[in-house]
């Protein structure tokens, strides 16, 4: 009897993480779905920024406005080749602007075009060290400029 109820449970676990893998549906206690997770995806480049990394959250809408996150869409598309005041130091920033120009939306994994899926296999930034520095930089510029007024 329990030689079958483990098989029992590791099919389940198995139909789970298939069903969580292909249909993006995840059920809380109460039958619901859970909170939808979003990710800023460049459709031109087939890259993405994503997921959780070194204490840094890309998950659900609201998390990305609130969250050191919502920086991101600025720091990878602002478009300029020259500077001014209350400007960054762009030259010494080698991913600042790499978006600029490109198709670029905020997509949800409920999401009925399948795009998340198919976006799982495209580069992910986030997981660049040289990029999550670059952009943990920035974000410390941005916290320590003074607006004048």
């Amino acid at each position: 009897m329990a030689i079958i109820q483990e098989t029992a449970q590791t099919l389940l676990l198995v139909l789970i993480a298939y069903c969580q893998e292909h249909f993006a549906i995840f059920l809380n206690k109460g039958g619901e779905r859970m909170g939808q997770y979003f990710k800023l995806v460049n459709l031109d480049k087939k890259e993405q920024v994503g997921g959780t990394l070194e204490g840094w959250i890309m998950a659900k809408f609201l998390e990305w406005c609130v969250n050191d996150s919502s920086l991101l869409p600025l720091f990878l598309l602002r478009r300029s080749d020259e500077s001014g005041g209350g400007d960054i130091d762009f030259e010494k920033f080698k991913f600042l602007g790499r978006w600029a120009g490109d198709r670029v939306i905020l997509i949800g994994d409920y999401d009925s075009s399948g795009l998340w899926n198919k976006t799982e296999k495209w580069r992910n930034l986030w997981e660049d060290k040289e990029f999550r520095e670059e952009f943990k930089e920035f974000v410390e510029w941005v916290k320590g400029y003074k607006v004048r007024r």
